[in-house]
Parts: structure tokens; sequence; C-alpha cells
């Protein structure tokens, strides 16, 4: 199988994973083993109700913990294979995503009600990563790991005003002078009769919707619409930025083909309802990137920011104008290089070619 410049590059084994030689294990069955692994952590996260509510942010945080550190622990056991595989590399990474997501939601399930913008900002690094995971578990074919976000959005929460007695005084009583007043009829007239104007405030949902047949096929590069629970995540990333949280819209994921049976590249595209502030891609770009380091970078006619994830995968984030965004995209590949060269063919495609 033809794995593309998607796979990411062998890194150092994680601590913690057995170094035996595996007792003649093959790396296809290694990583079958992953992804049973992975299919179990899903069925017992499947199994938590997600929380709707602040307060029951915390509890879920700890419930899924503890699933991810079972599924971490099962992981460390297995044996692992002889000689270079880049697939064993890879699945390596994953388990190093998850002792990384046990102390994210150890951290969410400690700040929750306590310290939220903390809370929110593990949440969006937890999401991001997830996103990550996805990548790598589809690399290796380990489908069982490409995970659905956790987090639902949480409603802020609501507090009952504080209600106070008046203070009540008597007041003064003065006798009024009495005159007697002059009498006049006066002038009636029918009020005129109009229907109100009635208006709704736009939605704050975003809305997932198919996007890739849209898109131009153009130097070599194809398109096909990414999977609804990788594309969610971009939208519960959106709906806890500050700049997008109150604005409604489409949502759409599109994987980036080069003739290969695995993207090279993929590209979450926001389309707001309404034009949104220059300072907006900014905003998904913190949110987003969760504490890698942000920098600039100009693909096409997008001028944005990037960074580089401890599993050396390259993301993007822009929107199509300095002061009145139409759209924010997020884009992630393997290298700098590959997001350039992808993120110029989808936005080629956007323009029909």
């Amino acid at each position: 199988m033809k794995r593309g410049r998607w796979a990411v590059a062998a890194v150092a084994v994680v601590a913690g994973v057995a170094c035996s030689d595996g007792g003649g294990v093959s790396a296809g069955q290694f990583v079958g083993q992953v992804d049973e692994i992975c299919s179990t952590l899903d069925g017992d996260l499947d199994a938590l109700a997600r929380p709707t509510a602040p307060t029951e942010v915390a509890g879920f945080a700890t419930s899924a913990s503890r699933a991810y550190e079972e599924a971490a622990s099962s992981l460390k056991k297995l044996a692992i294979p002889g000689g270079v595989s880049s697939a064993v590399s890879d699945a390596k990474v994953l388990v190093g995503n998850f002792d990384a997501q046990v102390d994210l939601l150890d951290a969410i399930a400690a700040s929750a009600g306590v310290d939220q913008p903390t809370a929110d900002a593990k949440i969006a690094e937890f999401e991001a990563l997830q996103v990550s995971h996805g990548t790598l578990a589809a690399s290796i074919g380990a489908d069982g790991c490409a995970l659905a976000p956790l987090f639902a959005y949480v409603a802020p929460p609501v507090t009952d005003p504080v209600i106070t007695d008046p203070v009540i005084t008597d007041p003064v009583v003065t006798d009024p002078p009495v005159t007697d007043p002059v009498i006049t009829d006066p002038p009636v007239t029918d009020p005129p009769v109009t229907d109100p104007v009635v208006t709704t405030g736009p939605s704050a949902d975003k809305v997932v919707v198919p996007f890739a047949a849209t898109l131009t096929p153009n130097t070599g590069f194809t398109f096909v619409d990414a999977s609804t629970e990788l594309t969610d995540t971009y939208s519960l990333l959106l709906s806890i930025t500050p700049a997008t949280i109150a604005v409604g819209g489409t949502v759409s994921g599109v994987e980036i083909f080069d003739g290969g049976t695995l993207p090279v590249a993929r590209v979450f595209i926001f389309f707001p309802n309404q034009t949104l502030p220059g300072t907006a891609p900014g905003e998904v770009a913190e949110t987003v990137s969760g504490e890698s380091v942000l920098s600039p970078l100009t693909i096409a006619s997008l001028v944005g920011q990037s960074y580089i994830t401890e599993e050396n995968l390259a993301f993007f984030v822009a929107g199509n104008d300095p002061n009145n965004v139409g759209y924010i995209v997020w884009a992630v590949s393997q290298t700098t290089q590959a997001l350039d060269i992808t993120v110029q063919a989808f936005i080629r495609g956007l323009q029909g070619g």
C-alpha cells in the first residue's frame, strides 16, 4: 500500500513501551492489536454520558481519564515487532498521545468549574490532539484509534440574580391647593395600526456539510469529504473560540489525495453566515494550536499562522481576507512544504481550478 507523504516520520521510542523483539509478531499483527485496544476504548467512551453543563465536565473528564489510562496500560504491554517499520513507529507515538491525553483530562477535571478559562483551553488542546491522533491512526490503518471528539458544546452556567428587598419609606404627604380645572373635551383620534416588525437573531449553529464535490481537481490532486467525526472537531473548536462562538455557518472537511490510497493533507473550512473581523483567524489559531508555537505563514492568497505539533505534523490557520473574513481554513499535512503545495491545490479547487 502506498503510504504517501501523509505517513509520519519515525520517532524515538516512547518511554514505557515494551522493548522485546516481539516474539515473531509482525507489524501488521501489532497494528491490529493496537486497533483492537482502541476499539475497546471507543466502546468504553460511548458508554459515558457526554457533559452538557459545566457541572458535569469534571466527573466526565475523570471517567474518561480512567478509560484512556486503561487503554494506554494495555498498549504498553504489547510486544514490539523487530526490524524497522514506520507503522510501528507511528503506533508508538499513539501510545505517547494516550499518556498526554490522560494528563489533559486530569487537568480538565481539576479546573472545570473552578478555573473555567483553563478548563476551556485544556479541552481545546485535548480535541486538537484527538485530531492528530486520528491522523496517525489513518496513516497506519488503525481506524479504531480515530476517536470522535469527547466534549459537546457546554452552555455557560446560569446563575440566579441576587434579589434584595427594596427600602420602603413613607412619602411626605402635603395637601395640594384646590383649584377648579378648566374642562375641555380633548380631540379623539384613532392611532394608526401597523404590523410589528418581527426579526430573528442569527443562529450560532455550525452545520457540517459535504464540500469536496464543489472543488475542481487540479495538478494531480483530488478531493474527498473527510469523516463527520473529524469535521465535528473543527466545529467544536469554533464553538469555544470567542470570535466564532456565537456565529453560525457551515463547516466542511476535505481530504486531499495525490494518486495514493491515503490522503496527503486535510483541510477544514468554516463559512460563517456573516463576515468576521480580521482578528478572528488569529483567535481560532490560538484555540486549535494548544501550547504549540505559532509562526506567520502565507500560502497562496491566505495570510495566516502555522505551527508544528510534537508528532511533527504541520498545521496552518488563515482567513481569506485581512479585514472582512468570509471563511477560515485549518489545514494539516506531514511537512510545511507539503502543506504549502496541498493548500494551494485546495485554493485552486475552490476557485474552479
